[in-house]
């Protein structure tokens, strides 16, 4: 049985693959699959390619310059995410199956975003309307900031 390899959650070091025997296999070393975002979902990303069989290495080293404020770590930091070099081809595949759509630069907004946005501007057409109803003396006082 070939000796399995624990991959550590934190260092700045990738693990050694050992040699490959003499019938054949391998690991080619590590290779970086992909930057995850943050931590979060560096570990969504590990958690589905152990469930294929792939194993995974995360590398959390945080190279900004500002990483020794953080001493216990920055869990909104990038991470790099290495599989084995033999995996890689199926690794990008899995991720590819899983993210294929690109994004829609021509696409509406969501509903959510467009009534926002209405919601808004309404908003400043009342304020503006206030204002100048007070400015020029049209009515009564109601707001008290643009009294004179």
């Amino acid at each position: 049985m070939p000796a399995k390899i624990s991959a550590p959650r934190k260092s700045t070091r990738l693990p050694e693959i050992p040699d490959p025997p003499a019938e054949g296999g391998g690991g080619e070393g590590w290779k970086l699959l992909t930057t995850a975002k943050d931590i979060y979902t560096a570990s969504v990303l590990e958690g589905f390619l152990v469930d294929r069989s792939i194993e995974v290495f995360l590398d959390t080293q945080n190279p900004s310059l500002g990483a020794f404020l953080k001493p216990f770590g920055d869990p909104l930091a990038p991470v790099d995410v290495y599989v084995k070099g033999i995996d890689i081809a199926r690794a990008s595949l899995l991720l590819h199956e899983v993210d294929h759509r690109p994004y829609d630069h021509n696409a509406p907004p969501p509903r959510m975003v467009a009534r926002l946005w209405w919601l808004t501007i309404l908003f400043v057409l009342v304020a503006a309307m206030l204002a100048v109803i007070e400015i020029f003396d049209f009515a009564p006082c109601v707001v008290g900031a643009f009294c004179f």
